[in-house]
Formats: structure tokens, C-alpha cells, sequence
């Protein structure tokens, strides 16, 4: 990934962090994680083209996010080699220290940069993502939401269009994974986490749900 981007002009930074800073931390399973600095005018050969990726191998799979000040790219190459690559241009990085949020929380490892600004901004120390509280008004929409299709999944189920009603009921299942996933957040302080934790133990507590995809088993 190195050698492919220092020698394209168009890119002004590279730098790796999350468990590729960590070799005793990869496993077969590890993404690479890797920011990539390129120039304002030159977004467009990255994002949401993945053309440039061809010398690495051949994805067979990709996920992407379009957002400011970041875009995100995520491939799975068909010997499953993966990059989680997020990207910005040079303007941008050159704010990075009034970003709300960036994608390292553990410090980089640069590879090459171009601009002497952009390597001191990410050299600089950046906070761990913190746990923000639902507040009570977004607790209690999610919870008339969950009803409400709870509601509709009984009517369809009641209507024999267990496509839909499988659809929803699959839908509340994961609003419990979701709150699952914030009181883990509450617990431990932070919306980084290396391990399960205590959520895989609400996970267990959904076993009653495994259900075959019945008018019976959906609607139990």
C-alpha cells in the first residue's frame, strides 16, 4: 500500500494505526487500517472508485461511506486480505485538530507525508472517543418505534406475509443489540472496544428469540 501510494503524486499522506500498529495484535482476521491524505482536487480518483486498489489483488467485497470531512472505504480481497481506509483531502487534515471526532485513537504510524504541516497535525495526541448518554427523548422514540413495528410485524404475520413480518421482526431484534451496544458503551466509558464484554451476555439473553421463520415461530 506503501509503495503504490508514495509513488502517485496526488497523495500527500499515508499513516496506519488501530491493531497494524501492534503486530502481536494481528490475526488472520485483522483489517488494515490506513488514513490517506491525497489533494483537494483529486478526491475523485479515490472515492467511491476502488480502481485504484487493482495492483493490490481483487476485492470480492467493499462497503463505502460519503461524509465530511472523511470518506471510508472498506474491501475484502477475494484471499481476504482487508483495508478499512478512511480518506480526506489536504485542506481538511490541515483542521484535524477541530474535527469532532478522527479515526485513530491510539496514535499513527506515518508512513509518508508530503506537507510538514499534515505530519505534525498527526502527531498530535487526540482523545479517546467518550460514552455520550442517550437522552431520554431519543430512548423514548426508540422505544415507540419498536412497538409501533412490533405492532405492524403481528399484522402481517396475522395477514400471511411473513416476508415482511420476518423482515420487522428481525428489525426488533436489532434494536436489542443495540441497546445492547450502549449500556456496554455506558460501562465501559468509551464506544472503542477490542472486546465483547459484557454485551456478548445480553446477546445470550436472546436466545428465546431463535424462532424457525413460521407464522408461529415469528410472531413468538
Amino acid at each position: 500500500l506503501t509503495d503504490l501510494l508514495h509513488a502517485d503524486e496526488d497523495v500527500v499522506a499515508l499513516a496506519l494505526y488501530g491493531s497494524a500498529l501492534e503486530p502481536e495484535r494481528l490475526d488472520a482476521w485483522s483489517d488494515v487500517d490506513a488514513f490517506i491524505v491525497v489533494r483537494d482536487d483529486a478526491m475523485a480518483r479515490f472515492f467511491p472508485s476502488t480502481d485504484w486498489l487493482a495492483p493490490l489483488g481483487t476485492p470480492f467485497a467493499k462497503e463505502q461511506f460519503a461524509g465530511e470531512p472523511t470518506r471510508t472505504t472498506r474491501v475484502c480481497f477475494e484471499d481476504l486480505r482487508k483495508l478499512d481506509l478512511v480518506l480526506t483531502t489536504r485542506s481538511e487534515a490541515q483542521r484535524i485538530d477541530t474535527w469532532s471526532q478522527v479515526p485513530f485513537v491510539e496514535g499513527t504510524r506515518i508512513c509518508f507525508s508530503r506537507d510538514q504541516e499534515i505530519t505534525q497535525k498527526l502527531n498530535l495526541p487526540f482523545p479517546r472517543p467518550m460514552y455520550a448518554p442517550m437522552t431520554h427523548q431519543a430512548f423514548e422514540a426508540l422505544a415507540d418505534a419498536f412497538w409501533f413495528r412490533a405492532m405492524v410485524a403481528v399484522s402481517k404475520v396475522a395477514r400471511d406475509d411473513l416476508v415482511i413480518a420476518l423482515h420487522l421482526a428481525l428489525g426488533l431484534l436489532q434494536d436489542g443489540c443495540l441497546l445492547a451496544m450502549l449500556l456496554r458503551d455506558r460501562a465501559e466509558g468509551t464506544t472503542v472496544h477490542r472486546t465483547g464484554g459484557m454485551a456478548n451476555e445480553i446477546v445470550a439473553t436472546f436466545t428465546e428469540t431463535a424462532q424457525p421463520p413460521t407464522a408461529d415461530g415469528i410472531l413468538n
